[in-house]
């Protein structure tokens, strides 16, 4: 189904300008989704590698109620949509 690809989520690696490593979007900004973020400033130099996702799977009202937050407070889903999931996350964050 996966053509013999392990699972693997979307993210983003940022090597920071005279850096060596690269490190996610979640240590350098505390975003809590590595490939849905918005508010971040890259710097001249910075480098940035999208990590393109294999899968798409999954019942949507697994999600975790963190990262639904997140999206919502981003933009990328609506409250309503949220609320269709049955999430009471969100007036918790």
């Amino acid at each position: 189904m996966f053509r013999g690809e392990t699972r693997r989520n979307g993210g983003t690696l940022i090597t920071k300008a005279g850096e060596a490593h690269a490190q996610t979007v979640w240590d350098l900004y505390g975003k809590v989704s590595g490939s849905k973020y918005s508010n971040v400033i890259f710097d001249p130099g910075d480098r940035i590698t999208p990590i393109t996702p294999v899968g798409g799977y999954g019942n949507p009202r697994d999600r975790d109620p963190a990262r639904l937050a997140e999206d919502v407070r981003e933009g990328y889903v609506s409250e309503a949509a949220a609320d269709t999931l049955n999430r009471t996350a969100l007036a918790a964050e």
